[in-house]
């Protein structure tokens, strides 16, 4: 998947558009941990039978026993048991329980749109949650000023992720200022965020294997800073540093299979949330990505607002890609060409009485490159005193009917996703086997 790809997909959704959509205020308030009980867990996390369940915890009295909670009919586990329950099922034989993870480094999934209110941050949030009730280990990058999205995880105020790109800055500075030193000129001068720039370990955040970088408001000036950087040192490549940088600290470090198995574990996916804009920091953050994720709406102005994006990253990564092209030429070297393994579109805030139609027409233009579960829009979400995601729910709010059909397009858009991450693992499986006898 390549620059042309890009452009195809947009010329599938038409013309541009000039509508612009008004940032919807996020609810205030982390989203607070959860517990899952018995029923939960053998209906949608660990398919088995209750009885099933329930006799191998008679039998098995050092696995987590959950507590018991109102009439005492049902246990309840926190996800960090649950996960326990999962591991100690995959050592007695149950390997059915543990998610399709073909060897391999984590991939990373860059979640991407010029425009706000795309529903963008809320899925990230379902994404993260969704893998981490799967049984994958989930690194996430928010990197929204909003913040949103580390409120919707339970960590408001996490380790910063703008040091990833700060301290691969900082190493080519102080590269190019040796250069200078041997060579009698003056070194340059680093900036406070240069200077002692430190790349934290994530913080863990309300849902178990679910860790976080963000930054906040911190992250406002991120692009002016990352310009200043680039204009200062010479030789340091923006649009390179996130995977650089997720790279040096040990984030990108290969797994034989799920990363829960592993007492020293790394991650499964590296979730990326975005600004609603295309300066350097996104597009480190696109270029980073293994698969690339436009959510958008299927109405007349988001399909016109989701085609001007794509024309307008097709755009600034083209841009990159050429002043590559010519710096490697001068150098005899072979030019980058930027692809990614996957990229998919994904309708969001479906509203199947009124673009059903709409959504149709734009499945049999995308086809497969338009994912095909759509998620509904959820009147509950918008409330700023709910649950801000359909994961964090407790189905006793809402009764179990009405939980199934809630998270009926979630766990489809999971479903979708975590297959389309294995056959990108195996992909890349039977490239690094065809590259292997010539390396």
């Amino acid at each position: 998947m390549d620059l042309d790809a890009l452009a195809a997909l947009a010329g599938t959704l038409g013309p541009e558009s000039t509508g612009s959509a008004a940032r919807r205020p996020g609810s205030a308030g982390p989203a607070p941990a959860r517990l899952f009980s018995t029923w939960e867990i053998t209906d949608r996390i660990l398919p088995m039978a209750p009885n099933h369940l329930r006799r191998s915890l008679r039998a098995n009295p050092d696995w987590p026993q959950g507590r018991s909670q109102e009439d005492g009919r049902l246990r309840w586990f926190t996800l960090d048991e649950v996960h326990a329950l999962r591991r100690a099922f995959a050592a007695s034989g149950g390997a059915r329980h543990l998610p399709d993870r073909p060897p391999g480094a984590p991939l990373i999934l860059t979640l991407v749109h010029p425009r706000p209110g795309t529903g963008k941050t809320t899925t990230a949030a379902h994404l993260a949650q969704g893998a981490a009730m799967a049984g994958y280990r989930v690194l996430v990058l928010d990197l929204a000023p909003s913040g949103r999205l580390s409120q919707l995880l339970g960590a408001p105020d996490p380790a910063p992720a703008l040091p990833l790109l700060a301290a691969q800055a900082a190493r080519h500075l102080r590269d190019e200022n040796r250069l200078r030193l041997s060579r009698g000129e003056p070194v340059l001068t680093p900036d406070a965020d240069l200077d002692g720039a430190e790349v934290r370990a994530p913080s863990p955040t309300a849902w178990a294997g679910v860790d976080l970088l963000g930054g906040g408001l911190t992250l406002a000036p991120a692009d002016q800073k990352i310009a200043g950087w680039q204009h200062l040192i010479r030789s340091w490549r923006p649009w390179e540093a996130l995977r650089a940088g997720l790279d040096a600290a040990g984030h990108l470090a290969p797994s034989d299979g799920p990363a829960l198995l592993s007492p020293d574990a790394g991650y499964d996916l590296i979730l990326i949330d975005t600004p609603p804009a295309l300066g350097p920091l996104t597009l480190s953050a696109v270029i980073a990505a293994d698969i690339l994720l436009m959510p958008f709406a299927a109405t007349s102005a988001e399909i016109a607002a989701t085609s001007r994006g794509l024309t307008l990253l097709r755009s600034e990564i083209a841009a990159i890609e050429t002043r590559e092209g010519l710096a490697a030429r001068a150098l005899g070297e072979t030019p980058r060409r930027f692809t990614w393994s996957a990229l998919r579109t994904l309708l969001t805030r479906f509203d199947p009485a009124t673009q059903t139609r709409a959504a149709t027409g734009i499945q049999t233009q995308m086809g497969e490159t338009l994912l095909m579960p759509r998620q509904e829009a959820v009147p509950l979400l918008a409330d700023p005193d709910g649950p801000g995601t359909i994961y964090g729910l407790d189905y006793r709010t809402v009764g179990r009917d009405r939980h199934a059909a809630l998270r009926r397009d979630p766990d489809a858009i999971q479903a979708a996703v975590h297959a389309l991450m294995a056959e990108v693992w195996r992909e890349k499986l039977a490239e690094a086997a065809l590259d292997g006898p010539a390396g």
